[in-house]
C-alpha cells in the first residue's frame, strides 16, 4: 500500500495539510477475495484564507499567502496488482481512474480539493486478488518521500494495530 499525492495548485498548501490513514482488510466467511478499504483523512491547518478555492496562478506577499490556499490534490493509491476498484468516496468521480502501475501494482487515482481550515476524508474500497489469502497475508505500507510522520491504523481481519509511520515503510505480518 502506498499513497502518493501531487499538489496541482499553484501554491504551497500541502505544507499546511496533515494526513492520517486507516486501512482495513477482511476476508468473507464464505470464501472469495478480501475487501480492502483505505481511508485518508486530510486536515488543512490554515483558516479561511482562500474561501472560494481560487485556482488562479498567483503569488502572495508572504509564504503564508501561498500555504493558506486550498489544496488541489491529485491522489493515487497503489495496491497489489490485480486488485479491482469497488468504490470511492469524496473524489470527483469524473477523475477516477484505475490502471496498472509500476512493479506489479494497481493504481487507483482521482482528484479532490481540501479547503482551508477544513477536514476531509477520502476512501478507496477494492477487492484484493484471490491469490492474496488470509493465511499468507503480509502488508507493506510505503510513506511518500518528503512527507511528515503519518498516523496509521491497520485493521486486518479483526486485528487492530496503530502506529505513526516515520520511516519510509512498515512491514506487517500476523
Amino acid at each position: 500500500l502506498a499513497i502518493v499525492e501531487t499538489n496541482m495548485g499553484y501554491n504551497k498548501a500541502n505544507a499546511a495539510v496533515n494526513r492520517a490513514v486507516e486501512y482495513t482488510v477482511n476476508w468473507p466467511e464464505d470464501g472469495g477475495p478480501a475487501l480492502a478499504t483505505v481511508t485518508i483523512t486530510f486536515t488543512h491547518g490554515m483558516e479561511g484564507m482562500d474561501p472560494d478555492c481560487d485556482p488562479t496562478p498567483r503569488y502572495g506577499a508572504t509564504y503564508d499567502d501561498m500555504v493558506g490556499r486550498c489544496y488541489f490534490n491529485y491522489l493515487r493509491v497503489y495496491a497489489p496488482g490485480g486488485s479491482t476498484l469497488v468504490s470511492v468516496d469524496n473524489i470527483d468521480e469524473s477523475t477516477v481512474t484505475t490502471q496498472r502501475g509500476e512493479r506489479g501494482t494497481q493504481v487507483f487515482a482521482g482528484y479532490t480539493i481540501i479547503r482551508t481550515g477544513g477536514w476531509y476524508e477520502v476512501s478507496f474500497t477494492y477487492e484484493l486478488p484471490e491469490r492474496i489469502t488470509r493465511e499468507a497475508y503480509e502488508l507493506i505500507v510505503q510513506r511518500q518521500s518528503g512527507t511528515g510522520p503519518l498516523p496509521l491504523t491497520l485493521q486486518i481481519d479483526g486485528e487492530r494495530y496503530a502506529t505513526t509511520l516515520t520511516s519510509g515503510e512498515l512491514h506487517w505480518k500476523p
